[in-house]
């Protein structure tokens, strides 16, 4: 090593650095206002509803919805490759997907910290505000669906040239009459790296807009 060149930080040290400046971006986007004494929520939107994000529990002292986005579910561990595959931070990766692993503050959720989805919440808020100020925009694909007892509204933007391909999953909640929406509430977010999600997203846009041209 040579005298100037710096000493490499330790992986866990790195993993928690991505977590921390992803919980920073993904705070700026929520709250106008943040201190010991008050908490001021930014007046977020979609389709002109309120946009719903639960913040009134935390665990390592970040929201929730914060692990909902930067993390995978049990369910999803079952495929023989990793989401980082081709992304650099596979190679400083502490959990590797291990659900077991001891590192996992997670499992009492089935969830398991993922530091590739951390590294990606600045473009789940990016496609808010685009969806937002360009909704027409070609790379955006919205579609309803029932499931899970409710009705929920994805929207889904793939770029092929930043090779990106990511979907925002949230619940529709309505008036008491059902007569209106009053506003949507973040489920999860997340990067689509398996074919298997991809055609299955894309099985049920097409299914959505056959529905809506009869």
């Amino acid at each position: 090593m040579k005298e100037n060149e710096q000493e490499e930080k330790p992986y866990f040290i790195q993993n928690q650095e991505i977590f921390d400046e992803a919980n920073k971006k993904l705070e700026k986007f929520l709250y106008k206002t943040k201190t010991k004494e008050k908490i001021e929520f930014n007046d977020l939107r979609i389709n002109g509803k309120r946009l719903f994000i639960d913040g009134r529990e935390s665990i390592e002292e970040k929201i929730l919805p914060f692990w909902h986005l930067a993390s995978q579910g049990k369910d999803e561990l079952k495929y023989d490759m990793f989401p980082c595959e081709n992304h650099e931070v596979k190679r400083i990766c502490v959990t590797e997907c291990d659900f077991e692993s001891d590192s996992n503050f997670l499992k009492e959720f089935d969830r398991i910290p993922c530091i590739y989805r951390a590294s990606k919440i600045q473009t789940f808020i990016d496609i808010i505000e685009l969806f937002n100020n360009n909704p027409q925009d070609p790379r955006i694909k919205t579609w309803t669906v029932k499931e899970n007892g409710g009705k929920n509204l994805k929207i889904r933007f793939i770029d092929k040239e930043q090779d990106i391909d990511y979907i925002i999953i949230m619940k529709i909640n309505y008036t008491k009459g059902m007569t209106d929406i009053s506003q949507y509430r973040l489920v999860t977010a997340y990067p689509v790296i398996m074919k298997s999600y991809k055609n299955r997203f894309d099985k049920e846009y097409n299914t959505y807009l056959k529905s809506r041209s009869k």
